[in-house]
């Protein structure tokens, strides 16, 4: 073998190798590529649907309420929403892959609404633990303890349910909005 052969093959095994190298990178860019498209679809896709059934959550436990009267304390009743369950495992399984969405803005509403909804949930809790106060004081005790709880369940079961509800609701419209926007743009 003269070393013009010699010369030609170890060319061709070079270039040979450098071609399958630089395929084998765009493989994995693409591959990378194409895996935070499918995250960030996965993400995007489970908030609307959380945020859906936390709305769906609202209306039907509003539509229970709605014969309860908010406006007359002297017809004021020890009204609550029960809270059973985690309503934000959907969210604190997604939290750590955030930084997939690439719209800071997005991203920024996300946890804001989420954080939010969090300190709702809260209140809520807040209300049922004042109602759980209120039905362990015997009926016919006319005391000033069952005055101080209905006057403070009152102003904040009023607060919660016409004032900070309908904010909170538009903001988790928004939010829904937003990622369905921000959906084809991935």
């Amino acid at each position: 073998m003269d070393s013009n052969q010699l010369t030609a093959i170890i060319i061709t095994a070079i270039v040979t190798s450098g071609i399958a190298l630089f395929s084998q990178v765009l493989f994995e860019a693409y591959t990378r590529s194409n895996n935070k498209t499918i995250i960030r679809r996965n993400i995007v896709t489970s908030l609307i649907a959380d945020l859906e059934s936390k709305m769906i959550l609202f209306d039907s436990r509003m539509k229970e309420l709605g014969d309860i009267e908010l406006k007359d304390p002297l017809k004021y009743e020890f009204i609550f929403f029960p809270i059973r369950s985690n309503y934000f495992t959907v969210f604190e399984s997604l939290a750590v892959n955030l930084g997939y969405i690439s719209n800071e803005i997005l991203k920024t509403d996300i946890i804001l609404t989420y954080s939010e909804l969090k300190g709702f949930f809260d209140s809520l809790q807040a209300l049922e633990d004042i109602s759980k106060q209120a039905q362990v004081i015997p009926k016919n005790t006319n005391s000033d303890l069952i005055a101080q709880l209905a006057t403070n369940h009152y102003w904040y079961a009023n607060k919660l349910l016409n004032e900070t509800l309908p904010e909170l609701l538009h903001k988790i419209n928004n939010l829904k909005n937003n990622l369905e926007e921000y959906y084809p743009q991935i």
